[in-house]
């Protein structure tokens, strides 16, 4: 009973992160016993601990197999050699690449509004005099396009990649804002394939950001694999955060830059996670917060970012900051600026 108890956590943890009352919840059993057999688990190094506020996250280590009935004599993993020379020829690739300064805008999980940052740090780039394309990366539900009222479009990454058209003939400019968007379609299945090329087309004094798929599976990796930084976006929940650490985990076993984190939907409700307790969650630091605010659903339903439509409003300056981060360009608000942002709803 002791080994299936340990095989059951193992076996949940395996498909995702998970809290102590999570796991208590999940397998139905007592919190002591819970407790104790993650102590264990985490002695063999099958799994990793992270406290967080209060709550301690459990995670599946990548690099340990699950235990079996008949896994008693240690076994040899066997190196291939096709996957590493392949693993190497991307990083050799990567680093001689030319094209945009590639930035993935990248999240753990769904829901935390990674698109909405991806499209106003974009805007915000423009006002900071910078070129920048925002692109759609998430096949399942690709939706980048929609928040900028782009419902049909007749070029997108799908004709750039099985078709062979050049980048820039599927880019769309928003008119309100004047953002450049790479949209995706639904039935697309482009991170499967080969997109260095395609991206390297895009002239070397553009920013591309690219609105990645949340999670940590395959789909996604292709987004880090082809950024040369990463920006993780995520909310001041205990889920939330737990997700992006362990996709930052794997972030950094791929050697990729961090800029950082987003922290989105951001308040001091008590419940929420403070600055200070998300960067020493996950280890990174936390480069802008971007307040809740009903600004964001008009602006989509207007078809524009939010920077755009309400440029004073206090979670515009605060996008515009991220921006001002990100490009290492100072922004600086004027008097008059601030006293705006006070009336802007």
């Amino acid at each position: 009973m002791s080994r299936d108890l340990e095989r059951r956590i193992l076996e949940y943890l395996k498909e995702k992160p998970g809290t102590v009352d999570e796991l208590q919840e999940e397998l139905e059993v007592e919190k002591q016993r819970i407790t104790g057999k993650i102590d264990v688990l985490s002695e063999k190094d099958l799994i990793k601990t992270h406290k967080i506020g209060r709550s301690t996250a459990c995670i599946f280590n990548e690099d340990a197999d699950l235990p079996t009935k008949d896994s008693e004599k240690p076994r040899e993993t066997e190196k291939k050699p096709d996957e590493t020379t392949s693993k190497e020829e991307d990083k050799d690739r990567s680093s001689k690449k030319k094209g945009p300064k590639t930035i993935g805008i990248v999240s753990g999980k769904g829901g935390v509004g990674k698109t909405v940052v991806t499209v106003n740090i974009g805007a915000a780039l423009l006002e900071l005099d910078e070129k920048a394309i925002v692109m759609d990366a998430d096949t399942e539900m690709s939706n980048l396009g929609l928040h900028l009222g782009m419902y049909t479009y007749p070029n997108s990454l799908k004709e750039v990649v099985n078709k062979g058209i050049h980048i820039m003939s599927a880019i769309h400019v928003d008119k309100e804002s004047g953002l450049r968007v790479l949209p995706t379609s639904l039935s697309a299945d482009p991170l499967e394939k080969e997109v260095h090329e395609a991206i390297n087309m895009i002239p070397e004094d553009y920013t591309l950001l690219i609105d990645s798929p949340p999670g940590y599976k395959r789909p996604i990796e292709r987004v880090i694999e082809v950024s040369d930084e990463l920006v993780f976006v995520t909310a001041p929940e205990i889920p939330a955060i737990t997700d992006t650490f362990k996709l930052s985990e794997e972030a950094r076993k791929m050697d990729k830059k961090i800029l950082g984190a987003v922290v989105n939907m951001y308040s001091s409700h008590k419940k929420h996670l403070s600055v200070d307790e998300v960067e020493e969650a996950l280890d990174m630091p936390v480069i802008g917060t971007v307040e809740k605010t009903d600004l964001v659903q008009r602006s989509i339903f207007e078809g524009t970012p939010v920077v755009t439509y309400k440029p004073h409003a206090r979670i515009s300056r605060s996008f515009k900051k991220i921006a001002s981060d990100i490009t290492g360009k100072e922004y600086e608000e004027s008097f008059l600026q601030r006293i705006r942002g006070v009336f802007s709803w």
